[in-house]
């Protein structure tokens, strides 16, 4: 499996020595698809608006509704490919209106990782 590389920072596109687009390979691509899936909201995705997390809906209404967001970016990283499991733990900095969190992703050969976004 491949993936195009993104760059950890800008999360953009990164060229290689010779000037092309760089690509890399799993198990890092796996984690990188992971952090990308869960970064994309409900119908932003062109090619297939069924992508994404539903932002419309009552998950961000209440701290309590967290545990619903978690299962949902759960959801959408089990269904990378590569991926067999997955468990998240959401994390609130001091800011307001910032959410992060870490997933730990089994792979199909039975190593875990994690994903932070």
């Amino acid at each position: 499996m491949q993936s195009l590389l993104l760059d950890n920072g800008t999360w953009d596109l990164v060229v290689d020595a010779n000037r092309n687009l760089a690509v890399c390979t799993a198990p890092y691509a796996v984690l990188q698809d992971v952090a990308t899936a869960v970064r994309i909201w409900l119908g932003e995705v062109l090619y297939d608006v069924r992508l994404g997390i539903g932002y419309d809906t009552d998950i961000f209404t209440n701290a309590s509704n967290a545990v619903v967001l978690a299962r949902e970016v759960e959801r959408i990283a089990s269904e990378v490919a590569g991926v067999t499991a997955a468990q998240c733990t959401l994390t609130r900095p001091g800011q307001k209106r910032r959410l992060t969190g870490v997933i730990r992703i089994q792979l199909n050969d039975g190593t875990t990782s994690d994903v932070q976004f």
